[in-house]
């Protein structure tokens, strides 16, 4: 039980690191297309 737990913390811990990247690549790939949709 206890094991799982700290996976679980652990991969919360990575998670809330990569959210920005994720963020950021998000509005990377999502820019483009709501500039070509407006155009």
């Amino acid at each position: 039980m206890y094991f799982a737990f700290s996976i679980s913390q652990r991969l919360l811990f990575t998670l809330e690191k990569m959210i920005p990247y994720i963020v950021f690549l998000y509005h990377i790939a999502i820019f483009p297309y709501f500039v070509f949709r407006f155009l």
